[in-house]
């Protein structure tokens, strides 16, 4: 989760260190993302905490414990400055209505749009291309009757070990690109004995998780991209097959994946295999132009980055802060805005 340290570190990402902003996300259960261990540790201290939503808050349990979680720690400390980043106009309403500090920003304006490209090298081997945790909420099985299609999938957990293993028996049609990576991984390995091992104890049952620049490879060899989940956060790969020029394919849903999505090049169906086929089908006899679906993308992505930015830049000049905020952007831009830092120098850092 979001706020737990893992051998010393963090999962947040410094934005700034003066003014001391820092980038985190609710997940899970931790309401208030990482400032449930900073905040404990820096009681005195002030720093911003802007937080991307993880998960559709549209739900009103979800929304009320946020809200209450946000109380306790704002009572507790005042001198740390929570913002939320909500995905969906609903969510900023929720929270802006209970005075919770939030602002609009899809969490999708910080997928990397240098490493998401059209590559025009790479051949269309797949009708459509699935980028999804191997977790049922997933709804894998929605793409059942797509002709050709392709996995690719991220550190499974021990409990989607049996669920991948399902979708291995129920899905002839689909390829698992992740162990397809494996493989090639391990190729090398002369002896049965060695490689097997090495498959068993380094890729986790022929599990490799696939760095960005490889995801993108591979959307590029497919003629759309698929989300077909009900609910969920914004879901980053929707951004990225638009960024590679795809069209896509989306399930009815809740949680944001649709801000950036046209109708140009976006298809919404219900939650029926057969409507996904369709879709998919009817989208490929389109032959619209990669090249467009990124331009037209890009321009409301950037358009909506620039927002966000000029928000910082508005907390720059409230702390008296005359630094362009756009030379932080290119020195601290990380995949997604998420890394790990160690807790030792973070503190170091907002204590300086």
């Amino acid at each position: 989760m979001t706020g737990n340290p893992v051998s010393g570190r963090l999962k947040v990402v410094v934005f700034s260190r003066d003014p001391p902003i820092l980038i985190g996300a609710v997940e899970g259960t931790m309401s208030v993302g990482p400032a449930s261990v900073i905040s404990p540790l820096l009681k005195g201290r002030a720093f911003w905490l802007l937080l991307k939503l993880h998960w559709s808050i549209e739900n009103s349990k979800m929304s009320a414990r946020i809200i209450a979680d946000y109380r306790r720690h704002a009572q507790e400390y005042p001198e740390h400055r929570i913002v939320y980043l909500c995905n969906t106009a609903r969510e900023l309403f929720v929270l802006q209505q209970c005075n919770v500090p939030s602002i609009l920003c899809n969490q999708n304006i910080f997928v990397c749009e240098k490493t998401f490209d059209i590559q025009t090298d790479q051949a269309k081997e797949f009708d459509a291309i699935y980028n999804a945790r191997p977790a049922p909420y997933k709804r894998h099985a929605l793409c059942c009757e797509v002709p050709r299609v392709g996995l690719i999938y991220y550190a499974p957990n021990p409990e989607d070990h049996a669920y991948l293993a399902k979708l291995k028996r129920e899905l002839p049609n689909a390829v698992f690109v992740n162990e397809i990576e494996a493989s090639r991984a391990t190729s090398h390995l002369a002896n049965p004995r060695v490689r097997a091992f090495v498959i068993e104890t380094f890729t986790k049952n022929h599990y490799v998780s696939l760095p960005p620049d490889l995801v993108a490879r591979y959307c590029n060899r497919a003629q759309a991209g698929l989300c077909l989940s009900a609910t969920e956060g914004a879901m980053y790969a929707s951004i990225e097959y638009l960024l590679c020029g795809l069209p896509v394919v989306s399930t009815i849903n809740r949680g944001g994946r649709d801000f950036f999505f046209d109708a140009e090049f976006c298809t919404t169906v219900p939650p029926n295999p057969t409507a996904v086929a369709r879709a998919v089908e009817a989208l490929i006899r389109r032959k619209i132009s990669p090249e467009y679906v990124r331009e037209k993308t890009l321009r409301r992505m950037l358009h909506d980055r620039n927002k966000f930015l000029e928000f910082v830049q508005a907390i720059y000049e409230h702390e008296g802060t005359s630094r362009d905020v756009r030379e932080d952007w290119e020195r601290t831009f990380a995949t997604m805005m998420s890394g790990f830092v160690a807790l030792d120098s973070l503190l170091a850092t907002i204590k300086a």
